[in-house]
């Protein structure tokens, strides 16, 4: 399994990671980790299982990201059921910023700051 982080963070970025590291399920996945959306897309290939993605980014927001991300997948004859998952670690936790980015493709959204038991729910109900 590879796994994409997405976060302008470095801190969060190496959390996630533990966070997966710990976990028997997500032990073995290799992370690829990356500070920007830009990064991210540098990142984004066909070998990426899923993705977490930080919202609140310098450059390309975590939603303008996911967008892209999209648009790649769609030019690869991806449909909205092959998609890679994306799980959003965010701050933003109003509905209406919960809706904006459901809308956008995001799968699963977390609320930072987060558990390790609630980001890995998160990715258990996007890899089932």
């Amino acid at each position: 399994m590879k796994v994409l982080v997405v976060d302008d963070s470095r801190v969060a970025r190496r959390i996630v990671t533990k966070h997966l590291q710990a976990t028997p399920a997500y032990e073995a996945a290799e992370v690829l980790e990356a500070p920007s959306g830009e990064e991210g897309l540098a990142l984004f290939d066909t070998s990426i299982d899923v993705v977490i993605s930080d919202w609140n980014m310098p450059g390309i927001s975590g939603l303008q990201f996911v967008q892209q991300l999209r648009e790649r997948e769609k030019s690869w004859d991806r449909t909205d059921e092959e998609a890679v998952p994306v799980v959003m670690i965010t701050t933003e936790g109003t509905i209406d910023k919960v809706m904006e980015a459901l809308d956008s493709g995001v799968k699963e959204y977390v609320i930072k700051p987060f558990t390790a038991e609630t980001l890995i729910a998160a990715l258990n109900r996007v890899m089932d």
